[in-house]
């Protein structure tokens, strides 16, 4: 499924994205400590679709302020939504490029791989306080076998 999604003035729309290699290797980045929820948990690179802005549009900004990776000629797939409370969507989003090592904006302080295979033994994900990464975490245990599909070069 391609994703199409616009901004409503009554609900904020976040997109993040597993950003994954053809090898199967995700990138999570880890929360700065000026974040002002969550500080120093992990996190994907995404967030808020602005108003007249579509998906793909905000999520190809979010991924290029975040980690400066050009995303813009790839495909973006939904994986998952969330509706957290009356007023947050949480769109969750895969996207497949050759780079996924990034250089950091100011919201993040490092960043770590784990490979699709890994997820599940992942305690940072597992153990996670925020509500959106534990979302992401049983997201990705639920679509391994739809994630690993993507992946073009077997890991050695």
């Amino acid at each position: 499924h391609k994703i199409y999604y616009c901004y409503t003035k009554y609900m904020k729309t976040v997109i993040k994205t597993i950003l994954m290699n053809p090898y199967g290797d995700i990138l999570f980045l880890v929360r700065s400590a000026t974040h002002p929820r969550f500080a120093h948990e992990t996190d994907l690179p995404g967030g808020i679709i602005e108003k007249n802005e579509s998906a793909r549009t905000a999520l190809i900004r979010e991924v290029s302020e975040e980690c400066n990776i050009d995303i813009s000629d790839k495909a973006i797939y939904k994986v998952d939504e969330l509706q957290y409370g009356p007023n947050w969507r949480y769109i969750l989003a895969v996207v497949i490029n050759d780079s996924i090592l990034p250089h950091l904006s100011w919201e993040h302080e490092e960043y770590y791989i784990c490979n699709i295979q890994n997820i599940q033994s992942n305690n940072k994900l597992s153990k996670a306080s925020d509500p959106y990464i534990k979302f992401v975490y049983r997201a990705l245990c639920r679509n391994i076998d739809k994630l690993s599909s993507l992946i073009s070069k077997p890991k050695n």
